[in-house]
């Protein structure tokens, strides 16, 4: 591999990745990799500045540089820091912004990908698309097969999303000045997309069902967006249900981290609580499982949705929610109890 001063490993390395809060924790198992085939190497990370904390104290990331929002705060200045810097580049975007940049900045090693000029702006094209309209295999996947001309190019492993001592005590301390007990099962409510959602009387009968079995609590975890909805729900419950407010994300993984277990859609926030290890069942209605849930081979992960013929159909176009009406809270109760079974073995 080419590096500053001539041939050798990298001691450098920069990974460009602009995606949000799922596409980052779906980074990790690569990162993994890098460190693995380049033990000698400090690995730094350009993304969103929102999603800086996504990866702090993860233990194979030297440093996170965080890009503002716009076209002008994302070039201003990204090209004299790369500049001399770094020996290998790894361009995650499909962004012609920043395939130029790469090219400009003279390291040594470039990895990445644009439509029809990718060998102008990288010497190590990716053999394969990133991201695309219509994508066939997880994005954890597409990662590492995206890395393979500069790391072992082999089916990922566990997403890792580290949490410290003082914020699982924060998330301790959130959850008992409440008053909910322990044995919690934290329940989302809210897809990232305007898609199809499983009925809000639906979550009120889970909860209601988890609490009957006498010995577990239940909490609703707030989201940006989805004030209505649980409100909505606490209506429903009569207000017999815990609602927890909206917060930042490392202050949700550590109120995750002291729950048994969480019941989701399919959302960025599902990647986050199997990267901190949380026992999750995910509600799958039109997504499609092999794209969207790559975790099938972890112990504490498991998903419930309804087989029908027109699913997963992606939303497009669907103004139903058969698979999801279809899908009972007792029947979603009956999975989420297995997988606390099958953890607790």
């Amino acid at each position: 591999m080419k590096v500053r001063g001539g041939e050798g490993e990298p001691r450098d390395i920069l990974i460009v990745m602009l995606g949000g809060l799922a596409e980052l924790i779906q980074l990790t198992p690569s990162i993994t990799l890098l460190t693995r085939a380049y033990p000698g190497a400090g690995i730094d990370i350009l993304c969103e500045k929102p999603y800086k904390t996504v990866l702090r104290h993860n233990p194979h990331v030297r440093s996170l540089i965080g890009l503002d929002s716009g076209t002008g705060g994302r070039l201003r200045g990204v090209l004299e820091r790369l500049k001399g810097n770094y020996d290998l580049l790894i361009d995650c975007t499909n962004q012609f912004q920043f395939a130029l940049i790469s090219r400009l900045s003279g390291i040594p090693t470039r990895v990445g990908r644009v439509p029809y000029l990718s060998s102008l702006f990288f010497n190590k094209p990716a053999a394969v698309e990133l991201w695309s309209d219509a994508p066939l295999e997880p994005v954890s996947l597409r990662l590492c097969r995206f890395m393979g001309d500069v790391c072992p190019a082999v089916r990922p492993g566990q997403p890792r999303f580290v949490i410290d001592r003082q914020e699982v005590a924060e998330g301790r301390r959130i959850l008992e000045d409440r008053s909910i007990a322990p044995n919690r099962v934290a329940i989302l409510c809210g897809t990232d997309l305007s898609s199809p959602e499983w009925p809000a009387s639906y979550f009120v009968r889970l909860a209601a069902q988890v609490l009957m079995e006498g010995n577990m609590a239940t909490v609703f975890i707030g989201q940006p967006g989805q004030r209505e909805r649980l409100e909505e729900i606490r209506q429903l419950s009569n207000s017999q249900v815990s609602i927890l407010p909206e917060c930042d994300i490392r202050t949700l993984a550590g109120i995750l981290a002291n729950c048994d277990a969480l019941v989701t859609p399919c959302n960025a926030l599902m990647h986050l609580a199997i990267a901190c290890g949380v026992p999750t069942l995910a509600i799958f209605g039109a997504e499609n499982p092999a794209v969207e849930f790559p975790y099938l081979h972890l112990a504490h992960a498991a998903l419930v949705g309804e087989d029908l013929e027109c699913s997963p159909c992606g939303h497009e176009g669907c103004k139903e929610i058969h698979c999801l009406e279809s899908l009972s809270p007792e029947k979603v109760y009956a999975h989420l109890r297995e997988l606390l079974a099958n953890v607790k073995r």
